[in-house]
């Protein structure tokens, strides 16, 4: 399984556009994809229609929880790609996350579940 992060501290840099057309193009190769939209401008979420509307959850659960759950992921309507979408319109989460001594890990940690290592570790065909 590989794993990146794209990151900046400046917007209007292409964090978001390099990171949807990176996961299209992995997806698109027949590689699993999960995309998280850790952005509190939840503009990730909105490059791929999903194949559920109304996502049961999304960012918020994931780092509440602590873990990625399968009601956590949402699938697109394009093969291989699914995405954890961000739902903290109001911005709550960073404040959650300001005194928590493993607010820099939380992610990485919740990325190491179960249900990601399964189904995101393993190659499916392409479908021409």
């Amino acid at each position: 399984m590989i794993k990146f992060t794209v990151t900046s501290t400046k917007g209007g840099v292409g964090k978001t556009t390099l990171t949807a057309n990176l996961g299209a193009l992995l997806a698109d190769m027949g590689l699993r994809v999960l995309l998280v939209d850790a952005d509190v401008q939840p503009s990730l979420s909105k490059y791929f229609p999903l194949a559920t509307p109304q996502p049961s959850a999304g960012l918020t659960e994931v780092i509440v929880r602590g873990e990625v759950t399968a009601a956590c992921i949402t699938a697109t309507v394009f093969p291989n790609l699914d995405i954890v979408v961000s739902d903290d319109p109001e911005g709550h989460l960073p404040n959650w996350l300001l005194n928590r001594i493993d607010r820099g890990f939380r992610l990485r940690f919740a990325l190491q579940a179960a249900v990601v290592a399964d189904a995101y570790s393993k190659r499916r065909n392409c479908s021409t």
